[in-house]
């Protein structure tokens, strides 16, 4: 199928969406080679090479050369047109989450910008590839990437060499995916109203640092727990001694196990897709208590996930809203697990893993491309027609239950009448407890870790939007599910 760039009178949507995204470059060489750029990653089937892409507006070899140096040689910034698109996806599908994703692109040879051997957790095995995190909207529409980092570390960090034949900015540094989704998280922060942010352990190692630096960000967040971790559980104290062993830290994986063995009153629970993926579900629940992170000064909710009919935890996520309901928290996950029919997608029809060049400015235009054509791609077929349940986080509610999003049940649970009274929706019956603080006493690891003591209160910062609702852990946490 071919396509042909906008030409005067001549007002498709497509032209519509180009002129909105595209309009803010500066020359109109640019603008004319972003539709035709546009136009061939959304119709040539199969790879998107750059002599596929120039043939759906004219056989002539120029236009290949013109869509080359449009994406490897032009020095247009990405970063406005990025907005541009988050913000024409959440004008169409505001997004219920914003979701962390990686990829992996396979490539040959070394001089591509940021390839080098390195162990891929999602395919269990070492590639020599390019390895990237992506911000995305979790909407109706599905999982829509929005931002872009690419990872250079290893020999990219120091060479030199290296780093100048892949024209590689030395303000751009070396930087973990943690950091690299805070930045993301930070500009779409100014940009769009926040959302929950979801992320599976295999796209950040280090979920306590994410964690942290979210919580200064004053985002709420729902990520997946490294099982080796160590908690401490912040019990009761008014209905008589713990169980022997829990009171103490313990690693995270321990007390889940705990958790799901103990005998005592059922929790509510929801299906969530399956960590194998295969279209398999299994159980989602609360633990009783909330829990203490090292490095992470806020309580805690910590959510298991476990195979149907089976004690043995397959994962554990923790969650700064801690009196969020079920189902809330099992549609964040599945926005979380939507990223990898969303990557699928954007490889397998967007031509994600085709860009030919090596340079850094020439990926992130490349990808900056395959973000506008999949969100139009997507965004269209959800403005157009209803679309049935979307194995990449879209959903839609159950008969008889809330049509409200997670973003806006969280925002519910902040400012509505369960913030105030202090309330679990985790069950309808709630028991006091002693409020819990941080103080300066430590564990042998060096670590602060909470007493069960009444903490005084701490006036909130200008111009919080969470301001007025009770200050400290005594505000927030002064209940737990039976």
């Amino acid at each position: 199928m071919a396509a042909h760039p906008v030409r005067p009178g001549q007002r498709d949507a497509l032209g519509r969406f180009v002129e909105e995204i595209f309009g803010a470059l500066p020359r109109s060489e640019q603008r004319r080679w972003a539709d035709v750029y546009l136009r061939g990653l959304l119709t040539v089937p199969g790879r998107k090479s750059l002599q596929s892409l120039a043939r759906t507006y004219s056989p002539s070899h120029t236009v290949s050369q013109s869509l080359q140096q449009f994406i490897n040689c032009s020095t247009w910034d990405w970063s406005p047109l990025r907005h541009a698109v988050a913000g024409y996806a959440h004008t169409t599908a505001p997004a219920h989450a914003w979701t962390v994703a990686t990829v992996a692109v396979p490539k040959r040879g070394t001089c591509s910008a940021g390839v080098q051997r390195r162990f891929v957790p999602d395919l269990g095995r070492t590639l020599n590839c390019q390895s990237a995190v992506a911000l995305c909207l979790g909407t109706d529409a599905g999982v829509l990437p929005v931002d872009w980092r690419l990872q250079l570390d290893g020999p990219w960090a120091e060479d030199a060499r290296k780093r100048s034949r892949a024209r590689i900015p030395d303000r751009v540094g070396t930087e973990p995916a943690w950091a690299h989704v805070l930045e993301m998280t930070a500009g779409l922060s100014a940009q769009l109203p926040p959302a929950p942010v979801v992320s599976e352990l295999s796209c950040v190692a280090e979920p306590g640092r994410l964690m942290a630096g979210l919580l200064e960000q004053e985002l709420d967040f729902l990520l997946e727990a490294d099982p080796d971790s160590t908690v401490m559980p912040l019990l009761r104290r008014t209905t008589g001694a713990p169980p022997q062993g829990v009171s103490r830290p313990a690693r995270i994986i321990e007390l889940a196990r705990r958790a799901v063995a103990a005998p005592g009153p059922a929790t509510p629970s929801a299906r969530v897709p399956s960590a194998t993926g295969h279209g398999r579900e299994e159980q989602l629940s609360a633990y009783r208590f909330p829990v203490a992170l090292p490095g992470v000064r806020q309580p805690l909710r910590m959510w298991i996930q476990r195979p149907a009919g089976r004690n043995t935890p397959s994962r554990i996520w923790l969650t700064n809203v801690t009196h969020a309901r079920v189902d809330t928290v099992a549609q964040l996950i599945r926005h979380a697990v939507g990223r990898h029919d969303a990557m699928a997608r954007l490889e397998r029809d967007f031509g994600l893993a085709d860009f030919e060049g090596r340079s850094y400015p020439g990926w992130h235009h490349h990808m900056t491309m395959v973000t506008a054509a999949h969100t139009y791609d997507r965004v269209t077929r959800h403005r157009t027609a209803p679309q049935p349940p979307s194995t990449d986080g879209a959903t839609t509610p159950a008969p008889g239950t809330s049509a409200r999003t997670p973003a806006e049940a969280v925002r519910a649970h902040r400012s509505g009448p369960y913030a105030s009274r202090g309330e679990t929706l985790l069950d309808d019956r709630a028991e006091e407890r002693p409020a819990a603080r941080f103080d300066e006493s430590r564990t042998p690891g060096g670590v602060p870790w909470p007493r069960n003591r009444t903490r005084r209160p701490r006036p909130e910062r200008a111009g919080s939007d969470r301001a007025g609702q009770g200050s400290g852990l005594a505000s927030q946490y002064d209940s737990v599910s039976r």
